[in-house]
């Protein structure tokens, strides 16, 4: 028996969907077992037959929906409907990821602008883990309140057996390639960042020249600048992450997640920015007594637009991504 290109791609299309319904824990043999089991059979049915996209289209079919295919191999241990759980799971994720790596690292900076103590990491961590088991505890609430006030068929997914058309398996839902242009921009500005704060921090400010000459006027608070070390960690990290794409010209598992937690690292630092303040980055007083008092409530206001669409988008681009390996498992080659 042969696949054709297509057939095959259309295997691995249900394969994939497959996989998203089956329990972590020994996922990789189970899909293993699967795909061997559905060669047999097709094997069996064609023989020495060329199996043609339609042919395996048709074969795909009668196997039926790939969330009912996988119920044989799960058991959730939870008092909710399966599709309802599937949800909770995947949200559970989301919120609790992201909450327990901005915590981790605004807990971090923290505990590191006023001095490490065996105390304070200690606060740190239990910061940390009463905060994930609230969390946590207030979405199993939320799950079960829907769970017994809302019927079942409003969680139903849209690969019920009723329902599913072997038509409905995504072709692909992480593209191939990688922004190559966008990250070699984003590899130059951060060269710039870096040498800006490593070499030319004392020009970072106003530059103001009239008649009585020369003056410069710094911008930023000590505050603002004890937090340029986060900053050079997460942008080197970046040219780490770019220069190794750029490479390999290909995403991975452990790529993907490596982007995920950059776009955590960033999420947390802009939101340690907003907490700290608009005053404590800014050297306020000094820019009203020479003259910008205008301009500082203008940036007083740009500031807090800028962060807050920063932490929205950041949390955004979390979940898309977190959402996008949960409905495309990648494998590492």
């Amino acid at each position: 028996m042969k696949l054709s290109v297509q057939a095959e791609s259309w295997l691995f299309r249900y394969e994939r969907a497959l996989s998203r319904h089956l329990p972590l824990k020994g996922r990789k043999d189970i899909q293993e077992e699967i795909r061997s089991h559905m060669l047999d059979d097709l094997e069996d049915r064609f023989g020495t037959q060329e199996v043609d996209e339609d042919l395996m289209k048709e074969y795909l079919q009668k196997q039926g929906a790939p969330r009912c295919k996988a119920a044989a191999y799960k058991s959730d241990p939870f008092p909710l409907n399966e599709e309802l759980f599937s949800f909770f799971k995947l949200m559970s994720s989301i919120v609790l990821i992201v909450v327990g790596v901005v915590l981790l690292i605004t807990q971090a900076v923290s505990l590191g602008m006023n001095g490490v103590t065996a105390s304070g990491v200690l606060k740190v961590f239990g910061t940390l883990f009463s905060a994930l088991t609230s969390t946590l505890g207030s979405i199993v609430i939320v799950f079960m309140i829907l769970g017994k006030f809302l019927p079942e068929e409003k969680w139903m997914e849209a690969d019920n057996e009723e329902s599913w058309t072997v038509d409905l398996l995504p072709e692909k839902e992480f593209p191939d390639t990688i922004p190559v242009g966008e990250m070699i921009a984003d590899l130059v500005f951060t060269v710039i960042a870096i040498v800006l704060f490593l070499f030319f921090r004392n020009l970072l400010g106003i530059h103001n020249f009239s008649e009585q000459g020369y003056r410069f006027i710094p911008v930023f608070t000590d505050r603002f600048w004890s937090l340029v070390p986060l900053f050079m960690i997460r942008w080197i990290l970046g040219i780490v992450f770019n220069s190794v794409m750029l490479k390999l010209r290909r995403w991975s598992l452990s790529l993907r997640l490596s982007d995920l937690a950059l776009k955590a690292f960033s999420l947390a630092v802009t939101i340690l920015i907003l907490r700290i303040g608009y005053g404590g980055i800014v050297l306020t007083q000094e820019l009203t007594s020479a003259g910008y008092g205008q301009g500082v409530k203008i940036f007083r206001i740009v500031f807090i637009v800028v962060m807050i669409l920063g932490i929205v988008g950041g949390v955004a681009e979390i979940i898309k991504k977190i959402v996008a390996l949960y409905r495309e498992p990648v494998k590492e080659e």
